[in-house]
């Protein structure tokens, strides 16, 4: 996901807060600097977990049950 590019997020199923992609930079010993994505709520700090791919914090926060 490029830094123009605005992923079209669902609201928050728990607070109806609005939600953003959160990027974190992580360092570990064995694969050195890595990027992971995450998407959080503004409003109760609901959030997915920290993946490498930038897509699929977006897909699983707009997965919901009908």
């Amino acid at each position: 996901m490029s830094g123009d590019e605005k992923p079209d997020l669902k609201p928050c199923p728990c607070c109806g807060g609005a939600p953003w992609v959160d990027k974190v930079r992580s360092r570990d010993w064995m694969h050195g600097p890595r990027d992971y994505w995450s998407v959080r709520c503004r409003g109760c700090d609901l959030r997915t977990p920290a993946i490498a791919n930038p897509k699929s914090p977006v897909e699983i926060w707009n997965k919901r049950p009908e």
